[in-house]
C-alpha cells in the first residue's frame, strides 16, 4: 500500500481550459534526499519542467490539431 501523504500532482491549465495532470509524484521524484538549498529548489523545478514537456506532448499526440500558444497575452 502507498503513503499519499508527501508528493504532489504537476497540473498544466492550457488556455482553452483544459487541464492536464500528472499521475502522483512521490517526494523522492523532485529531489535526492542528499539535496538542500537551491540544488534541491532546482532539481525540483527540472523535474517540474520535465513533467510539463511530457503531458504536453502527449496531449498533442492525442490532439493533432491542438497548437499551443506561442505568446502570452498581456
Amino acid at each position: 500500500m502507498r503513503c499519499w501523504t508527501q508528493g504532489a500532482l504537476i497540473t498544466v491549465d492550457l488556455s482553452d481550459g483544459i487541464r492536464l495532470a500528472t499521475l502522483h509524484q512521490d517526494i523522492k521524484d523532485f529531489a535526492d534526499r542528499d539535496e538542500r538549498g537551491i540544488a534541491a529548489a532546482i532539481c525540483a523545478l527540472a523535474h517540474i519542467a520535465h513533467q510539463v514537456c511530457l503531458l504536453l506532448d502527449a496531449y498533442q499526440r492525442a490532439n493533432p490539431g491542438y497548437a499551443a500558444a506561442t505568446e502570452v497575452s498581456r
